[in-house]
């Protein structure tokens, strides 16, 4: 998709690999926030938050 947006002129290839610089930032910073707060999710399963929490 990317270099589709670059061929037919819409975006510069700076933008591209712009975007995807952030897109990893985030994605990395996002799932370093998930680890670091997994286990207090687990530790609310034995609440009265379990519903909220399960898996159906």
């Amino acid at each position: 998709m990317a270099a589709s947006r670059v061929w037919i002129g819409v975006h510069y290839p700076h933008d591209v690999a712009l975007g995807l610089a952030v897109g990893a930032a985030v994605a990395w910073a996002l799932m370093a926030a998930v680890r670091r707060t997994a286990p207090r999710a687990e530790g609310l399963r034995a609440t009265r938050l379990r519903p909220l929490l399960a898996r159906r």
